[in-house]
């Protein structure tokens, strides 16, 4: 639970709203404020001998109508889902695009205490290739992603943590050179 949550998640009852942690609940259990886990997947796009990173525009709010990477809340429904496991999935439903587990780098890791969230970054261990894996334009996999395009280039994204991981892997283009390695 995360230090927004106002109920406690073991017996339902409230949480006091002022004091530090740990706080009790009013059914006397200890609350601790643990963030909201998120991940987020850096998909490489490869067209022309250029490299870039696949990229969503958002369907809802927050940011709704602009580009963003792959990604969202980790599932606790799905057993057993883990960082890497989660960013695969969130990919699946945005795009449709069906990527493994087994091919994600860790690539960056970001503290939102404003929202009370960590986004763990991943990227895929190779590129796609444009038109033959996928195609820019229109996506019609779900209401979260309403067109395909690819960032040649650092540039403004839907988050502030999204425009920071996009930056940094260009910048480790420049440096490290290709970052890839076969599927």
């Amino acid at each position: 639970m995360n230090r927004h949550s106002k109920f406690c998640d073991q017996c339902g009852n409230r949480i006091p709203v002022d004091g530090s942690y740990p706080k009790l609940c009013e059914g006397g259990h200890p609350i601790y404020p643990n963030p909201t886990p998120i991940a987020v997947l850096l998909v490489p796009v490869q067209s022309d001998g250029k490299f870039g990173i696949l990229t969503g525009i958002r369907g809802h709010e927050p940011g709704k109508g602009l580009p963003g990477l792959p990604g969202g809340f980790m599932d606790d429904t799905a057993e057993g889902e883990t960082f890497a496991g989660a960013a695969v999935r969130e990919l699946r439903e945005e795009t449709g695009l069906i990527v493994n587990e087994e091919n994600l780098i860790h690539h960056y890791e970001f503290a939102n205490p404003v929202r009370s969230q960590v986004l763990i970054f991943y990227r895929l261990s190779y590129p796609l290739d444009l038109d033959v894996d996928f195609s820019v334009g229109p996506c019609e996999v779900s209401d979260e992603c309403t067109a395909l395009e690819v960032a040649w280039g650092p540039q403004q994204l839907s988050f502030g943590s999204h425009t920071e991981a996009l930056r940094l892997w260009f910048q480790d283009r420049r440096t490290y050179g290709p970052l890839f390695q076969a599927p």
